[in-house]
This record gives structure tokens, C-alpha cells and sequence, in this order.
């Protein structure tokens, strides 16, 4: 510190604040990652500096700037999260530095600001004053530049022992009012990336060797996990060093030509380790390294690379950070210092290696050429294959080199063993004395080496097989790659061809025709189409030939030439049907009958020579089809007629007719039975049921009889096999072996009947014969036939039908829904569908129940068959209230049972309510949400309302039982189970955006989140206008949130008061007078009584009472920043009146009224301003208010002294006077005792209502309490009173 020289007086701070808002307008923020810098030329010499900087960073280390010369430079760094400055002018250093308790690397935006100004340089971080000292008046020589963020490639040595580049973001630099920001280079890109703010979740990037982040020390001393995800295409590259505690030790992983590679050094040496996963594809890939005191891992993707129990043998304690992405200075030193010499495998053939070299110690002649011979074990096992052959059912033994384990060393492993991960489809790995049922799942290497182990294969048609080997080395735990054999399966030609076509060729006397393969084909399971060969004997009349030589008999082809069409055949040969003709069906109506049920008739080559718009082929592979439409009568047999035309290209068309009879005679598949009906019959069990014409019916054998003859015939029944379960019964007669006979008539009557005897619903039935019976039940010829009558017994109806679970029907208002099983359904085994029966009992007021196809209106009574084909359907009527339908259901045999069927009216929307945004304490940084915050309301309250999170918070999360969620109930919130927690402080405010969903409707909402700050705020009388007063915690007061954080908390003025300013009050005399302006200021400050609130009078109107603010952000250590305002009223100063706030300075006009002379009035009263009241003064502590209010004690003490040094002489005097009875005073005629006023005290007590009126000196307080001292008020002198008779003045 030079003698003599002052600091100068701090620029204001509204002009810093003009400053940095027109910084942020200016400048660019730009994201610097450790790597990359800027570099700014600047003038030569500097005289005067104005340096200002805005930056972010998480990292304890970072150099900010550098204004580099030879030996002169400034230096702006972090170092251990305290911002550092070194300042060197020529043979002078400067050193400043921000407290130890106050760490900068918090991720939050601090603004630095160093100013050299005539010889004296100040620095300041938030608008706080932190250090200052006079420096050297010299210039500052830089002619390198100006390098911010980073040093680059500049090698100078007063930069050893510097901080690591900066990895954070530059929100703002100016130098001398000039932006060093712009403009920016490409590798400096513009904003603040997002990881330098965001989660865990977000990607941290790195751009080269020296982009590092730095975290605490990993802590490997029992084990430690480091796991992250690695997206990267570069080869070589720093991921993670971890130094030891031990000078030497160390964990480094990196990328390693294209693979994962980590070395642990430790006092026993080297371990290095390699994965061989290749990461360097630009994909994501899982990474864990662990490490403990026996082995280390290191996982790519899940698959493992680990070093024997026996590989790392003792702990590592970690020293320093852990790096991660880069390496900085002294980690490079530290690998290239203490690595040792490792090896480097790189040829896969080369399974030993050595090399030679010369050891020299120092003392005596060099050993050379010693030899160090090396045996490359691989991190797999070397496990080779080589594809075989092996014929069809052959066999192939397993042994070198067909299966290989490379290098000399595994081969001779006792416990190495091959696992058989997967087997062959079409053969067996069997040992040959093993059993041979089932193939081998693993098997020894030594076993491959004695040919014990062969490949069989199964016989099948097959030309290939695979399987998959894995060699295993329990003992060291190696592993070889999975290693697939392809197999290739030579055929034998074993078995014999199969002609399966032979149809035959029809032509026109004299053409060619194409032999097709749908007349001619053979296969063979083991021979292609091409190796088919036909050999053709002498025909009689005609030859083949191929179509590519038709004048050229052949002998032989092919079937491939069959399927090739490539074989013709030119014949003479008797026409029986076109070759390559087609039929055109003309009239397909059979006659004049009338469409009904229709059974298909087979056409077959024999009844019809041809096809129907299709080839011969068609016809003869059974594909034509006679369908007839069976009419409403009965009938026996009935005709029709199809007119054809045969046509081909080389022949005449040929007309032909094709008759078809319709017969019941004739048997068909679709028809079993021969009677018109014979459906069979359902009965309950034990029950009986008639038998009708619509389950057995002979109308069709009446058919065959002339009609008018019909009347005096009828069809006899006779039964030929009973019942076994029941009986018929004729007129309540049964029928016997001796009476087996019904007729159709009494079957048209209804009087055949069948009882069931009970015991069971086994299936029942008979068997008859019926034939025509003549006039008097004479026998005639005609139709019969024999067949067996079904009977089906069902389960009786004893168990009632239970009622299955209902969830309620949901539509909109107005709308139509179907009701399904989901809704209505019950189980009931011996009731049909329809005979369970729903009847409405109760209706809701929200709609109705309708039938599709019934009428408009509702229906109450629906069976489950309804509901089971959707034609029930609810009606809403636009009420929006739920409703349940009171049911009864029965299935006709069981009384009935109660059932509900409810009806919710979902809303046509949603509203999601919010009432008021989150506030979250600022001390806890979280807050449960509640209904004032999310509540979902449709046309009524909606309880059970889901939300999703669609875009979360930036600064926090959404907790649900204590982890993130990204859903949660209406039911949680209510329940105080969902909690917003803030995770990043550096805002007062945040959001989030939610889909609620409530009865199928959904709707979004953003929920707004602030910060509520623990601040104790003045509520209390107005302020007087034009007067200053002291802030002090009686009016802000954040001491709570100092104790619950362990901090001093800071306030930053967002926006000040309309009439008037907050100012910074200086402490002492030796303090520069006037006041600053402050934008920012700490608690401490306010418990010290620094700062002052100038009231101003609003302007362009007469003086009024009126109301103002401050809006403030209030900072604390590990807590969110709030924002707070303090609302306070002012009036027009008013003498009379008290204030509860201390008063620094009052009105002008005041003070001038309060310094002008007292005057006396004729009765010895005060005079107007005696009665006025002192303004209220801070309190504080007795030294305090002798350091704030020095001259107002210091002024009436003397007072005090001089009036006693003035009376107690005189009293002596008089005293002595007395004494000697010689006196030079008048004799009175009542002289007053010790000459002293009788009735008038000339000194006394000054009385309540008399109080003088003191004028607060600027910079000086009042005394504490608000009052002046009594003691002090009964020494100081009242305004003379008239004298009185026999009165005088001492």
C-alpha cells in the first residue's frame, strides 16, 4: 500500500447497472467446454482498467481471462471456487482474492467487476465491495492479448500452476466498455449450453483432450462403480483419471484404437485391461468400471472383461478429483512421470514375442543385449472352425484342424471345455461311445483331441446344417466368441420317383397339343425336376416333340420341361373332348322352380365330357359344381337342362344339351337324409315334446304320387330300433315291438309324442323306416328309405343364473351407446341366450334403453340375446348426472334376481382449475401441490382425475412418494403425496405443463411455481416524504433464512421505489461523504444500519400521501432465490407527528426551521417549535450511537463542563463572601438564599412538553432508543424567563 494515496470514490452503482444492461444487449453468452478459447487483441499498454465479467460454471477450477505480455499480465482465475486476480507490473505483483466462504462455482451467474483507476485497483463480485489496493502507476504491457475462457497453445512461465480452461458459460466480458464476446469463433458457440444448468440427464460434451469436467474424488478404497453412457466415433480419447493417494497410483480409462481400455497403477505394478466391444460408432453404449481390491471390470453393453481374483491386490485411495472427458496439465504429467513401460500386443498370430534391450545403471559399463521374452495370452480364447461336408445320413469327426484353439497355452489347459450353445436342426454331436439317442451339450477339449466327438447327420432332405461352439476356461474364467459351423449336406440319391399324376391327353384328330404338368408329373424327394427324365416307348399314332424344334421326334424330356410347357404332341387320335377348348355355360335356371335351399351336385368327366369356361382339367379334378335351388314344395324328383357350347380353335363349335335329374334317391353329402325334413329333436330332461312336421317330415315320398291320387295315400313309419332313454307315444298311446307303426298324418296331427325318462341327458333317438301306404293301408311301390330320428336331451333349468361383474356404460350427453356382455351378462349352462330375461325395474333420469329395429321409444323388458348381438343400446337424454338402471333377471324356471346397470355421463369437456400458482418455502425448496393448484371440474367435480406430465420443470422435479414421477392421481394431490422440489437454484420461479384426464376427457394446464421468501417485511404507519430512513431488520429482516441455511443472505433490487432510492450511508467520518446508490446488499448490512431509503415526493402535484415499493430477490446459500416486495405508504413530513421508523435526515425546510434562533416571549413561555417532537432514531448499542451521534454528545458535555468551571468558582466566592460579611452585592429586601432565585429555577429539569428540537448531523445517527437522554436533557438551558423582584442573572 502506497502512503499518501486514497482509493478513489466508487463509481455509483446505477451507472454499473446502466453498464451491464447494456453489456447483455451487446454481448453474445457464450459456452466454453475446457478446450476451446478466445483470443482478443487489445491496445500494447493499458493505462486504466475497466473489466467486467458475467460467468457460470460448476467446476471449482477455471481460468476466466488472461491479458498476456512478456512478463506483465492480468490474470482473472478460480481457483478452489474463489475468484483469484494477480496483477504484475513490472517488478510489482498485485494479489486479490474473494473470502474463502463465498464459493463462485455454484452453477449460479456472478458478475465480477475490477476497475484500475489512478494508481489504486478495486475488485467487487454481485455489486459487493471484497477487495482493493493501490498498485504501481505504470501501464500493464500486453502486446500477446487479450485469451478468454483458456490459454490455448501459449507457453509462458508465469502460467505454470495456472487454473484448468474454463467449462461454463461467459454471460457477458467488456473491456474498457468494449465486448469481448464479438465477434465469437466457430469453435466458441454461441448461448449457454443446456448442460451446464440442466439434471443428471442431460449429456455432458466434449471436444478434445483438455474439455474436462471435474467431480469429488471417486472412492475406490473398498470398491467403486463408475457407470455413464458413451456416444463418441473417436479412436483415441480421455474418458475418466482418478489419481491415488500413494505418489504413483492412479486409474486412467480411455479409448483405445476404437475399444474400451483402464490401467490401474498401484505399487505392485501395472494392470492394464482391454474391452473388446468396439465403441467408436457413434452409438450409445452402457459403460461400468468397478474396481476393488481383488479385480477390475470393465463392461461394454453388458458384456464383461475382468482380470483374474489375483489382479489388483490391494487398495487405492484417491487424491484430487476425478476428471472426466479430459486430462489437465499435472494428470499428463502424472501418466507420463510414473507410468511404466507396458507391451502392446498387435498381431493376433503372434503368441510369443521378445524384444531386446540394454540396462544401464550408472555406475560401472551397460549390460546389452539382454532378451525379454514374451507369452501373449489373449483376452479370448483363440476358438477356430472350419465348414464341413458330410453326405446325406453321413457322419464327420470333430478334430484339428476342422476345430482349432490357436496358441500354444490354452490347448494344454486341463479344464478347457466347448459348450455346445446351440445345436444342430437336422443332426447330432455324439461321442463315439456315448450314447446315441440325444445330442451332446458340451464335451472337453481333450475329447476333440482323441476324435471322440463327430457330426451326424439325421438322413433328412436337407442340404445344410449349422451349430454353435463356445470354448470355456473355468480355471482363468476366458471365454472364446461364440464360433457357428456350417455344415454342407451332400445328397444321395435314395429313393425312387413317384409318378402322381397321370391323367391322359385328349385332342382333335390332327393338332398339337402342349403336354402340361397337370396331366403328367412325377417327384422325387431327393432329385430335382431337371434329373426326372421321361423315356417315351414307339407310339402308335402320333410323336412327341419340343416346342422349340416341332419337326424333330424326341425320345425323352424332362419333367422341368413339363412345367416349362416346353413338351407337344402331335396325334391322330379319336376325339373324345378339345384340348384346349372351353365351355360356355348358356342357361344354368333350373326350369321354372323357384329359388330356396340348394345342395351342389358334383359333375363328373363321365356326365359331362368338357368344362365350363375353365380347361378339361377343371372338370376332371372334381371342381365343377351343379348346385340346385331347392324350392318351397315338396317334391321327389325334379329335371333340368344345360345348354353348351363346346368351342376351339382348330374344330367347329359343338352344340350339346346336358340333362340333370334331381333326385331324393340320389345320395348327397350336404343331405343326409332322404325326407323333405328330419332336424331331430330338443328335450329337457325328463320332460316330454311333440314331434312336428318341422322336425320330421315324409311330404316328399307324397311327392311322388300323381296329386290327384295324393289324398288317398300316406307315409308309414315303422320304428325299427327304440328309444333307450324314453318312448313314443301316438295318441298317449306308446308305441312297442308290437305296435311300431305312426303315420304322416298323425305327425301332421301332432300326436306322436316323446317322454323322456329322466336319469341324465345322454343323447337319445330312433331309428325307422318309411315307405308310401296305399287306400286302406294296402302296400304300393314307391320311394322308401331308412333312417335314424336324433334326439337331444338338455340339462333341466335347476340352477338360477348368476350374475357376472358390470362395469358401467360411459357416453357423452346426447349420445347413443351400445350395451355389451361387459355390461349385462350371466352364466347359466341350461338357459339359451334368449330365455334369460332382463325387465327394467327402475330408470335413471340420463336416458333410456332401445332395441334396434323396435320402436322409438324405451323398452323394459330385453333378453340376453339382445345384448349378446348389440342390439340394445342406452339413449342419452343431455342430462349430465349418472344414472343406474334397477334390473330384474330371470331365466323363466328361477325366480328373479336384482341387477344394476350403471350409466356415467361422461362430459363433453374438462376444465383443469387453477387457483392459485405453487408456493414453495424458500428454506425447504419444495412444496406439496393441492387442490388450490390442480382440480379438475367438468359439469361437476371430477375426484378421480389422472394427470400426465407433458413438459416438466426446468429447475425441479415432480415427486411422487419421494422419486420422479411422470404421472400421478387427483387422489395423490389431495392426499399431500405429490411434492414439487426445486434441484437447480438459480431461479425464484418455474412450471410445468400437465394432461389431465378425467372420464375419457383430457385437457392441459401449465402450474406455475414461486418461491415464497422467509423474510420478515416492516408493516406499519406511512413514511415521511423528502425524509431519509434507515433500513435496518425492523423494516427487512432475512435473519430466519441466515440460520436455517448457515449464510449470509443477499438482496439484489429488481425494481426500485417510484419516489425515491434505495443509498448506502456511510459508517464513519473517514468513509467518503454523499451516498451511493446500491443495487444489491447482504443482511449483514442491514444489521449494521449501512443502508438509507431516501423518500422522494412525487413530482407534478401537490404535496399528498400516496403508496410505493421495492421489489427485492433474496439469495441464499443452498435454498432457491425468492422474490419479495415491501409496500409502504408516505405522507408530507409532519413535525407533530411520531414516527416508528429512525429518521437519518429529515425535509429541508425542516432543518432550516428547527437553526434559526429561539425567541422569548413576554411571559417567559417557549416558543413553537419547543413543543415539537424529536424525530425517532435507531437504536443500537451505546457505542454505536457514540460512533453515529459523536458530536451531539461531545457539543452539550463541554456545555456542561464550561458551566461548572463558571459556577463553582463564583460559589466558593460567595461562600467565603458570607464568611467575612464583605460582599459588593446589593442587599435586596429579601435577599435570596445562596444567591439563587427565590421562586424561578435559572437551571432545571426541562419538562415533558418542552422537548427541544435536535437536527440529525448527515452520517451521524441519533442516540439510541429514540429518545434524547434525560440525564443530559435536566444540564441544558431553557430560555431565559423574565426577571423577577430581587432576581439576577449568574
Amino acid at each position: 500500500m502506497q502512503s499518501g494515496r486514497r482509493p478513489p470514490p466508487p463509481a455509483p452503482a446505477l451507472a454499473l447497472a446502466l453498464t451491464l444492461a447494456m453489456l447483455a444487449r451487446l454481448a453474445s453468452t457464450a459456452s466454453f467446454f475446457g478446450e476451446n478459447h478466445l483470443e482478443v487483441p487489445v491496445a500494447t499498454a493499458l493505462m486504466d482498467i475497466d473489466l467486467q465479467l458475467q460467468f457460470s460454471t460448476s467446476q471449482p477450477e477455471a481460468l476466466l481471462l488472461l491479458a498476456a505480455g512478456p512478463a506483465d499480465h492480468l490474470l482473472l482465475q478460480l481457483y478452489s471456487g474463489r475468484l483469484q486476480v494477480r496483477l504484475v507490473l513490472g517488478q510489482e505483483e498485485l494479489r486479490l482474492q474473494t473470502p474463502a466462504e463465498t464459493l463462485l462455482s455454484d452453477s449460479i451467474p456472478h458478475t465480477t467487476v475490477l476497475t484500475v483507476v489512478e494508481g489504486w485497483a478495486t475488485l467487487s463480485v454481485d455489486g459487493l465491495l471484497n477487495a482493493s489496493s493501490a498498485v504501481p502507476g505504470a501501464p500493464l504491457e500486453v502486446p500477446y492479448g487479450l485469451f478468454v475462457g483458456g490459454t490455448g497453445s501459449l507457453g509462458l512461465p508465469y502460467l505454470r500452476g495456472t487454473s484448468r480452461p474454463l467449462r461454463g458459460c461467459l454471460h457477458a466480458a467488456t473491456l474498457n466498455g468494449r465486448s469481448l464476446l464479438r465477434p465469437l469463433t466457430p469453435d466458441v458457440h454461441e448461448g449457454c449450453a443446456e448442460e451446464f444448468s440442466a439434471g443428471d440427464d442431460v449429456a455432458l460434451g466434449f471436444s478434445g483432450p483438455h474439455s474436462l469436467a471435474a467431480f469429488p474424488a471417486w472412492g475406490t478404497q473398498d470398491e467403486g462403480t463408475l457407470e455413464f453412457t458413451l456416444t463418441t466415433q473417436s479412436r483415441q480419447a480421455p474418458l475418466a483419471f482418478q489419481a491415488g493417494g500413494r505418489r504413483g497410483d492412479f486409474i486412467y480409462v480411455d479409448i483405445f484404437e476404437g475399444h474400451l481400455r483402464a490401467v490401474v497403477e498401484k505399487g505392485q505394478g501395472t494392470v492394464l485391461l482391454h474391452n473388446s466391444v468396439p465403441v467408436a460408432d457413434g452409438q450409445p453404449h452402457e459403460v461400468s468400471v468397478h474396481i476393488n481390491a481383488h479385480q477390475l471390470e470393465v463392461s461394454v453393453d453388458q458384456y464383461p472383461t475382468h482380470t483374474s481374483n489375483r489382479g489388483v491386490l490391494s487398495y487405492l485411495e484417491p487424491r484430487g478429483s476425478l476428471l472426466l472427458g479430459g486430462l489437465d496439465a499435472e494428470a499428463s504429467r502424472h501418466l507420463q512421470e510414473h507410468r511404466q513401460v507396458l507391451y502392446l500386443h498387435s498381431r493376433p498370430e503372434a503368441w510369443s514375442d521378445a524384444f531386446s534391450l540394454d540396462v544401464a545403471s550408472g555406475l560401472g559399463a551397460p549390460i546389452e543385449g539382454v532378451r525379454v521374452d514374451l507369452e501373449v495370452l489373449p483376452a479370448a480364447i483363440p476358438l477356430e472352425a472350419q465348414n464341413f461336408s458330410v453326405p446325406e445320413g453321413g457322419s464327420l469327426t470333430l478334430a484339428p484342424p476342422l476345430l482349432r484353439v490357436a496358441g500354444p497355452y490354452f490347448p494344454t489347459l486341463p479344464g478347457l471345455g466347448l459348450q455346445v450353445l446351440e445345436p444342430p436342426r437336422h443332426g447330432a454331436l455324439q461321442k463315439e461311445d456315448g450314447p446315441q439317442a440325444r445330442t451332446l451339450s458340451a464335451f472337453s477339449w481333450r475329447e476333440v483331441e482323441e476324435q471322440l466327438i463327430r457330426y451326424v447327420h439325421d438322413g433328412s432332405e436337407t442340404l445344410t446344417d449349422s451349430f454353435v461352439l463356445m470354448a470355456n476356461a473355468s480355471e482363468m474364467d476366458r471365454q472364446s466368441h461364440p464360433v457357428a459351423f456350417t455344415v454342407t449336406v451332400l445328397p444321395v440319391n435314395d429313393q425312387p420317383p413317384v409318378l402322381t399324376t397321370n391323367t391322359g391327353l385328349q385332342m382333335w384328330e390332327g393338332a398339337t397339343a402342349p403336354i402340361p404338368a397337370e396331366v403328367l408329373r412325377s417327384t422325387d424327394g431327393d432329385s430335382g425336376s431337371e434329373d426326372l427324365v421321361y423315356t417315351i416307348e414307339q407310339p402308335s399314332n402320333g410323336r412327341v416333340v419340343l416346342r422349340a424344334a416341332p419337326g424333330t421326334e424326341v425320345r425323352s424330356f424332362t419333367q422341368a420341361q413339363l412345367d416349362g410347357r416346353l413338351v407337344c404332341s402331335p396325334q391322330r387320335w379319336v376325339l373324345r373332348a378339345p384340348a384346349s377348348g372351353s365351355w360356355c355355360l348358356q342357361d344354368t335356371r333350373v326350369g321354372d322352380q323357384p329359388s330356396g335351399q340348394s345342395d351342389p351336385m358334383l359333375l363328373s368327366p363321365e356326365a359331362l365330357d368338357g368344362g365350363i369356361h375353365v380347361p378339361l382339367l377343371t372338370v376332371y379334378a372334381g371342381n365343377i359344381l351343379y348346385e340346385h335351388e331347392m324350392p318351397t314344395e315338396p317334391f321327389w324328383e325334379a329335371h333340368d337342362t344345360l345348354e353348351l357350347q363346346l368351342s376351339s380353335p382348330s374344330a367347329q363349335d359343338v352344340a350339346a344339351t346336358l340333362a340333370v335329374a334331381v333326385s331324393f334317391e340320389a345320395a348327397c353329402p350336404q343331405r343326409p337324409s332322404h325326407l323333405w325334413k328330419n332336424k331331430g329333436l330338443w328335450v329337457p330332461e325328463g320332460q316330454r315334446a311333440k314331434i312336428t312336421m318341422a322336425a320330421l317330415d315324409a311330404s316328399n315320398l307324397l311327392a311322388s304320387v300323381p296329386s290327384p291320387q295324393r289324398l288317398e295315400h300316406d307315409v308309414l313309419f315303422q320304428v325299427t330300433q327304440f328309444p333307450n332313454r324314453g318312448q313314443l307315444l301316438v295318441s298317449e298311446e306308446p308305441l312297442h315291438a308290437g305296435q311300431p307303426h305312426f303315420l304322416q298324418s298323425q305327425l301332421a296331427a301332432g300326436q306322436l309324442v316323446y317322454a323322456h325318462g329322466g336319469g341324465g341327458t345322454q343323447q337319445d333317438g330312433f331309428r325307422f323306416r318309411a315307405h308310401l301306404q296305399g287306400p286302406a293301408g294296402a302296400t304300393v311301390a314307391g320311394p322308401q328309405t331308412s333312417e335314424a330320428f336324433a334326439i337331444t336331451v338338455r340339462d333341466v333349468n335347476e340352477r338360477p343364473p348368476q350374475p357376472q361383474a358390470s362395469v358401467p356404460l360411459r357416453l357423452t350427453r346426447g349420445s347413443r351407446a351400445p350395451i355389451s356382455r361387459a355390461q349385462l351378462s350371466v352364466v347359466d349352462p341350461d338357459s339359451a341366450p334368449g330365455e334369460i330375461e332382463y325387465e327394467v325395474q327402475r330408470a335413471p333420469h340420463n336416458g333410456f334403453l332401445s332395441l334396434v329395429g323396435g320402436g322409438p321409444g324405451p323398452v323394459t323388458r330385453f333378453t340376453q340375446a339382445d345384448v349378446d348381438s348389440g342390439r340394445l343400446a342406452f339413449v342419452a337424454n343431455g342430462s349430465s348426472v349418472a344414472g343406474i338402471f334397477q334390473l330384474s333377471m330371470s331365466d323363466g324356471a328361477s325366480p328373479p334376481l336384482p341387477m344394476s346397470l350403471a350409466v356415467d355421463i361422461l362430459p363433453s369437456a374438462i376444465e383443469v382449475q387453477l387457483r392459485a400458482p405453487l408456493e414453495v418455502p424458500q428454506a425447504l425448496g419444495r412444496s406439496s401441490l393441492s387442490q388450490q393448484q390442480l382440480r379438475v371440474v367438468s359439469d361437476r367435480e371430477e375426484p378421480e382425475a389422472a394427470y400426465r406430465l407433458i413438459q416438466g420443470p426446468k429447475y425441479g422435479h415432480l415427486l411422487v412418494g419421494g422419486q420422479p414421477a411422470s404421472a400421478f392421481s387427483q387422489l395423490q394431490i389431495d392426499q399431500g403425496e405429490v411434492v414439487f422440489a426445486f434441484t437447480n437454484f438459480s431461479s425464484s420461479h418455474d412450471h410445468f405443463r400437465v394432461l389431465a384426464l378425467a372420464r375419457g376427457v383430457n385437457a392441459s394446464a401449465v402450474v406455475n411455481v414461486t418461491v415464497r421468501a422467509l423474510l420478515h417485511v416492516w408493516a406499519g404507519g406511512p413514511w415521511p416524504q423528502g425524509a431519509t430512513l434507515r433500513l435496518d431488520p425492523t423494516i427487512l429482516d432475512a435473519g430466519e433464512l441466515a440460520n436455517r441455511t448457515g449464510s449470509v443472505p443477499h438482496f439484489r433490487l429488481l425494481e426500485g421505489p417510484r419516489h425515491g432510492r434505495v443509498v448506502r450511508v456511510p459508517r464513519a467520518r473517514t468513509e467518503p461523504g454523499g451516498s451511493q446508490l446500491v443495487e444489491q446488499f447482504t443482511q449483514q448490512d442491514l444489521e449494521d444500519g449501512r443502508l438509507g431509503l431516501e423518500v422522494g415526493r412525487p413530482e407534478g402535484r401537490a404535496p399528498s400521501p400516496t403508496g410505493d415499493s421495492l421489489t427485492l430477490e433474496l439469495w441464499a446459500q443452498g435454498v432457491p432465490p425468492a422474490v419479495a416486495s415491501l409496500d409502504f405508504a408516505t405522507e408530507p413530513y409532519n413535525a407533530a407527528r411520531p414516527y416508528s421508523v429512525a429518521l437519518l435526515s429529515v425535509p429541508e425546510a425542516t432543518r432550516m426551521e428547527a437553526g434559526k434562533p429561539e425567541s422569548s416571549t413576554p411571559t417567559g413561555k417557549p416558543g413553537p417549535m419547543a413543543s415539537s417532537p424529536v424525530p425517532a432514531v435507531a437504536k443500537g448499542g451505546f457505542l454505536g450511537f457514540l460512533e453515529a451521534n459523536m458530536f451531539s454528545v461531545i457539543i452539550p458535555v463541554c456545555l456542561v463542563l464550561l458551566l461548572l468551571a463558571l459556577i463553582l468558582p463564583l460559589l466558593f466566592y460567595l461562600r467565603k463572601r458570607n464568611k467575612t460579611g464583605k460582599h459588593d452585592v446589593q442587599v435586596l429586601t429579601a435577599k435570596p438564599r445562596n444567591g439563587l432565585a427565590g421562586d424561578t429555577e435559572t437551571f432545571r429539569k426541562v419538562e415533558p412538553g418542552q422537548a427541544i428540537p435536535l437536527t440529525a448531523v448527515p452520517g451521524q445517527g441519533p442516540p439510541p432508543g429514540g429518545q434524547p437522554d434525560p440525564e443530559l436533557l435536566q444540564f441544558c438551558r431553557t430560555p431565559n424567563p423574565a426577571l423577577k423582584n430581587g432576581q439576577y442573572w449568574v
